[in-house]
């Protein structure tokens, strides 16, 4: 997956990824809610916001507007203060640099790559 954000664009994760639907293709997963796991449709999906927010934490152009850990103890599988929840919960942050960025996804062998350039890269 490839997104280009424009100089003060939001992005919106929730909107970007989701709806996390069966209709979406979205399947049922072990998910965190309040602490506890439980099985929702798009269950995982905090991993991937929580990923993407810590690319965002190592970017200062980039201005997180909201986030939202999954309760008061956050994910189990990373450290404290770093996660990012989806669903109800939602992460947004916007370009505060002066140029386009992009934000490059992928999945090889069961880890997930993301990686935010300068500029539009196809």
């Amino acid at each position: 997956m490839s997104i280009t954000m424009q100089p003060g664009q939001t992005m919106d994760f929730n909107n970007n990824v989701g709806p996390f639907t069966r209709a979406n293709g979205y399947l049922e997963a072990g998910a965190l809610s309040d602490g506890e796991w439980t099985l929702a449709s798009g269950g995982g999906s905090c991993q991937i916001s929580s990923t993407l927010y810590n690319v965002v934490l190592q970017l200062p152009g980039l201005t997180v507007l909201r986030r939202a850990p999954h309760g008061p103890n956050g994910a189990s599988y990373l450290p404290h203060g770093v996660d990012a929840s989806s669903g109800a919960l939602n992460f947004v942050f916007r370009n505060d640099y002066s140029f386009p960025i992009t934000i490059r996804t992928h999945v090889q062998d069961g880890s997930l790559f993301i990686a935010i350039y300068r500029g539009s890269r196809a």
